[in-house]
């Protein structure tokens, strides 16, 4: 596997980003796909209308499904019942408790914020992937649904973190609450970057991203 970040991504975003897109290339990619119980999973799944949280209220609730999906993969990792989703939260728990236990200790660089930072980009990248069927690029025309998509997996995230000792120190670390402007700053930044030169996703890895 081959990760390739592009230098701004180093020039413009901070650790916890950079950590957030790693997380997600090596979490729900390599790590989770070595499981060999994830291929029967996936495949009693596969074309099954699955809820988005955070939008069932509505009165045709949003679906996301494998089928028409960007990626097959990126469905499942946003679905929360799935082998797939605990990989990649788990990796990011991970992440964050090396991150807060670095901060703590007042390891150079390393600041509270980092892992803020990674669990906000975890927690995008789910909603984008759920609102959208993992056609991404969309979650920035329906900003109020994507913070309210956001917002319910923040609420997943947060009773793991509650049911874990270890790790309920996390909880003061959480990000706020998304609202809908603050989705649109999220996609106003990735926008300017792009402008000034650079190309979109920049963690590429050979088949997928």
């Amino acid at each position: 596997m081959d990760i390739n970040l592009a230098s701004y991504y180093f020039e413009k975003y901070d650790i916890g980003y950079i950590m957030g897109m790693l997380a997600h290339e090596i979490g729900l990619h390599p790590l989770a796909s070595r499981d060999a119980g994830i291929p029967d999973e996936e495949g009693m799944f596969a074309g099954v209308p699955l809820t988005v949280p955070g939008l069932t209220h509505l009165t045709t609730p949003r679906m996301m499904s494998t089928e028409g999906a960007g990626q097959a993969d990126h469905i499942m990792a946003a679905f929360p019942s799935s082998t797939r989703h605990r990989i990649y939260r788990d990796i990011v728990l991970g992440m964050a408790k090396i991150l807060a236990e670095d901060a703590q200790a007042g390891e150079e660089g390393a600041k509270a914020q980092d892992v803020t930072d990674l669990i906000d980009c975890y927690l995008m990248d789910l909603a984008s992937i759920a609102l959208t069927n993992d056609h991404r690029t969309n979650a920035a025309k329906e900003p109020n649904y994507t913070a309210r998509v956001y917002n319910a997996y923040k609420d997943l995230f947060q009773a793991q973190l509650a049911g874990d000792t270890a790790l309920q120190a996390l909880q003061a670390l959480l990000p706020s609450n998304k609202s809908m402007f603050g989705v649109m700053n999220a996609f106003r930044r990735i926008a300017t970057h792009v402008a000034i030169g650079n190309s979109g996703d920049s963690i590429q890895q050979a088949g997928t991203t």
